[in-house]
């Protein structure tokens, strides 16, 4: 039956073409207006049935849409007036707003849209509004992703062209549930039965149903109404050479099942009524009928529920089990038959219409049969869709009181809700224009009579829609909302802000990398070694990181860049306070331990480990933020008071990066504010340490800094709503580049000015600083020999030295200087180190156990000198030193009178030595 339904080409203008592969046979597949209007040189938009009519490369005859419009899909029935409302809403859509639109056929394999390359035109699935409740349920309520397979087709629309049943219990249901919206299209549609002209001529009866009822007028109706036949019943069963050769009716016999079924084939079948024994009132005198056509399943007519309640001879004998109706293009070759044979005939149809404009001059016109006027409990008696093809013919014919004409109704068209939530999705300047084009757009039945007509003498339904629309241009653009069409116009990206961002990120970058440089270049001083330069690698290398996410984030976005400075930002972020977390720790950890008196040994590599093992819980978290939920180009519109000469309303569109959710900037943020926390516990706790490597004021000042920053970050993405995104862009990356050069100026510029005025120092006095690692080693080696209390002294014998020359205020010369700053970072460094064997030259004076000795002496080998020794002295009682003593023949200090001490001797005392050995290494 599906295959009955479909129009022919020759009926309904279908376009047939046997072009192969994908020839372009429509003429308007790039644009209606394009091709008609001119000076009209804008192709329509493309939508998603290019895609698939064209093998899945897109059409070259559309463009892309300027705007990021959703798609919106229209419904249309099988029947023309909803085809034409369809189409021209595509013209308009696509053509003059620039929004993607195609058409929803309702069915598997159907094609109605008015650009389909092959001009085709099939009229199978009747209305459906339940397409628009489908539209709701999609994702974005996009069309696009409803199941289109043979066996789940999921019909979806979100606007129906043309719907005569408003009134009915279903789609009441659905307004009242505000998931559709009815509003008047314009055109007022008739419902009736239709009698050809030249039949009321012979009885003008005929055209009321006075001239109908009772059985008076049965015997009339059965003369009069002859039953038609179909191609192959008149081959088989009329003609005596079963159609091989022509004749008056047949020129030819069918081909096929489909032509079988026809009723007029243009030039090859001109169609048959014939007397049966239905019409035989001889036969049958109280059960002879006269034939009338009814319509299909699915139509609502009630014709025989008027039928049997005001008792008309007639009968619908249609191919339709049950109600014996026709289908639509059964019905339309049924007229053409009657007017190629002038054979009486009545059926119901309806207008407005295409082939009842198309017969409307001539003497097979529609005439329409007046049957008792309509009431609204006539109206509520009439019986569902369902019912007219029920099995039962007491279901079909219901009550007596719906045995009553059709009221004349205004059309409706209906906009799903999901119009409204397109709509309301986008802010002003990118809004879809589609809810408010189609609430105003309308038809009156005149224009969609021109249409008709143009219909009838045009060669295909395309060139009727077209040409009407090509010459009405101001009644589709009444339909155009205020500030529409809109055309996208860039920003410029290379902007003053633009300038600015970069040059800043810039400076940071040669800040970071100049700063590295002086960093190698001073390693060898013990500000820089104090700070241990491994780590200080790391947190240069977070700092360039950053400074360089700083200038991707700045430059124009693209899906790169923003994943790019995403990462290198907050791997950045981690390589600058998380080796810094991890030194300053360990530190801590080894005075925690000297204020107990215990040795402790802390192994570099596990440091470097730790310090990997965070950094890497980031990079999982960026490659599951970037693989879920990846920071992405977006574009931002802002709706100018400025047209382009065409009229076109400019849209500003700019791009930033933005994610779908902002939790992964939260969390990234809230991970760099808890590594804050920890520098700033570490920086209190670490506030007493020896200055040499005491950073709690500085790990204060960075934290602080850092602090304010994360803030003001916090405080962008507070007020993206008020930002647009490409000024949220440039403010994050001035932040970073800021924050990295406040970083590198507050951590790193103290230790070089430190590191660059002792070298100045040593250049001055012409030494060298000769306490280098080695005599460290030798040095914590030697007291190790002597036992647990001589380590120990010799601990707090270098805490002493460092805070002796804090005592004297600088008066010592910048080698005893560079010696203690030496030995005090060396301190560390030896206990780091302090399983490492290296080249011990040592002599032990004194006895090998100090808890039998009054003093124990050492002598250790000058490094630089090596005919020199230095003598240290431990004098002990009852396992506690009560006084050091060292001499050192090479370091040299002037006194008042300008005369050179070539051996310095130094003491201290008990009182001091308890509170320092109190105090461990705890200045």
């Amino acid at each position: 039956m599906a295959k009955e339904l479909i129009v022919l080409s020759a009926v309904l203008f279908m376009s047939t073409s046997s072009a192969a592969g994908n020839e372009i046979t429509n003429p308007y597949h790039g644009g209606c207006l394009q091709a008609l209007v001119p000076n009209w040189s804008v192709p329509r938009v493309c939508n998603s049935d290019d895609i698939t009519s064209t093998g899945g490369g897109g059409s070259q005859h559309c463009r892309v849409p300027d705007m990021e419009y959703l798609e919106i899909r229209t419904y249309v029935a099988n029947w023309e007036s909803s085809v034409i409302v369809g189409w021209l809403v595509q013209i308009v859509l696509s053509e003059m707003l620039g929004v993607p639109a195609t058409i929803e056929a309702g069915s598997y394999g159907e094609i109605k849209s008015f650009y389909d390359p092959l001009s085709r035109l099939d009229f199978i699935t009747h209305n459906n509004a339940t397409a628009l409740e489908i539209a709701n349920t999609m994702p974005q309520k996009d069309c696009r992703l409803a199941d289109k397979t043979k066996d789940n087709y999921q019909p979806c629309a979100h606007f129906l062209a043309e719907a005569w049943d408003t009134d009915s219990p279903w789609v009441r249901d659905l307004i009242d549930e505000r998931k559709i919206d009815a509003q008047v299209l314009g055109v007022l549609g008739l419902e009736s039965w239709f009698v050809t002209k030249f039949t009321s001529q012979q009885d003008p009866t005929i055209v009321s149903y006075h001239g109908l009822i009772g059985e008076p007028n049965r015997h009339k109706l059965a003369a009069m109404f002859k039953r038609p036949t179909t191609w192959a019943h008149y081959c088989q069963q009329i003609s005596t050479n079963n159609c091989t050769i022509p004749d008056q009716v047949a020129q030819r016999p069918p081909h096929n099942e489909l032509e079988e079924q026809f009723y007029f084939a243009p030039d090859n079948y001109t169609g048959h009524f014939r007397f049966t024994d239905q019409n035989n009132c001889t036969l049958h005198p109280d059960s002879c009928t006269g034939h009338i056509a009814n319509y299909p399943c699915g139509w609502s007519g009630h014709m025989e529920q008027v039928l049997y309640h005001l008792n008309i001879a007639m009968e619908s004998n249609g191919p339709e089990p049950h109600k014996g109706g026709y289908s639509y293009s059964q019905l339309v070759q049924l007229w053409r038959a009657a007017n190629a044979t002038k054979s009486n005939l009545m059926m119901m149809w309806w207008t407005p219409e295409p082939l009842y404009q198309e017969f409307f001059f001539t003497d097979s016109a529609m005439q329409r049969v007046m049957l008792p006027p309509a009431t609204q409990q006539c109206l509520d008696a009439h019986p569902t869709f369902e019912q007219e093809c029920d099995p039962d013919p007491a279901v079909r014919v219901g009550s007596p009181d719906g045995a009553c004409d059709h009221n004349p109704i205004n059309l409706h068209k209906l906009l799903g809700s999901s119009l409204h939530d397109i709509s309301m999705a986008a802010d002003e300047a990118n809004r879809n224009p589609a809810q408010e084009m189609l609430r105003d757009f309308q038809l009156t039945e005149l224009q969609l009579g021109e249409i008709f007509e143009l219909w009838q003498t045009e060669s295909t339904p395309q060139d009727a829609v077209c040409k009407w629309a090509a010459n009405n241009l101001d009644v589709l653009n009444a339909t155009v909302p205020p500030s529409y069409p809109r055309v996208l116009q860039v920003e410029n990206e290379y902007s003053f802000m633009f300038a600015l961002v970069v040059a800043m990120g810039s400076l940071a970058t040669i800040l970071v990398v100049l700063t590295t440089a002086m960093v190698y270049r001073f390693r060898h001083r013990a500000s820089i070694r104090h700070a241990q330069p491994g780590f200080l690698w790391l947190l240069l290398w977070g700092c360039l990181l950053v400074a360089i996410g700083a200038i991707l984030r700045g430059v124009p976005a693209t899906h790169g860049t923003c994943i790019a400075s995403t990462w290198f930002v907050n791997i950045g972020y981690n390589f600058e306070l998380v080796p810094l977390i991890v030194k300053v720790g360990a530190i801590n950890r080894m005075m925690v331990a000297a204020t107990k008196m215990r040795r402790i040994t802390l192994s570099i590599a596990s440091l470097y480990q730790a310090v990997a093992m965070i950094c890497m819980c980031c990079v999982l978290y960026l490659f599951v933020w970037t693989g879920l939920d990846p920071p992405l180009k977006e574009s931002e519109y802002a709706l100018t008071e400025l047209t382009t000469d065409a009229g076109e309303r400019i849209v500003s569109v700019s791009h930033f990066c933005g994610t779908s959710s902002s939790v992964w900037q939260y969390v990234s943020v809230g991970w760099n504010a808890v590594l804050l926390l920890c520098a700033s516990v570490l920086a209190f706790q670490s506030r007493n340490v020896s200055a040499s490597f005491n950073e709690s004021r500085t790990l204060a000042f960075l934290s602080y800094s850092h602090f304010m920053f994360v803030c003001l970050r916090c405080a962008t993405y507070l007020l993206k709503d008020q930002l647009n995104g490409t000024t949220t862009d440039s403010i994050q990356s001035l932040l970073y580049s800021v924050d990295t050069i406040a970083a590198v100026f507050i951590y790193f510029l103290p230790k070089l000015r430190v590191a660059e005025t002792s070298m100045r120092g040593s250049m001055v006095n012409g030494s060298t600083n000769y306490m280098d690692k080695s005599f460290v080693r030798q040095w914590m080696a030697m007291a190790s020999q002597t036992g647990t209390g001589a380590f120990e002294a010799a601990s707090s014998f270098m805490t002493i030295m460092n805070h002796e020359t804090e005592v004297r205020n600088g008066r010592g010369s910048a080698t005893m200087a560079s010696m203690n700053s030496a030995v005090a970072l060396n301190v560390s460094q030896a206990e780091l180190a302090m399983n490492e064997e290296d080249g011990i030259n040592s002599t032990n004076h004194g006895c090998a156990n100090p808890e039998e000795a009054a003093v124990a002496n050492f002598k250790m080998n000058d490094p630089d000198d090596s005919d020199s020794e230095i003598e240290i002295s431990f004098h002990v009682e009852d396992n506690n030193p009560t006084t050091i003593s060292i001499i050192c023949p090479r370091c040299q200090e002037s006194d008042n009178t300008g005369s050179v001490s070539t051996r310095k001797r130094a003491s201290w005392s008990q009182p001091s030595m308890k509170k320092l050995l109190s105090d461990s290494l705890i200045d």
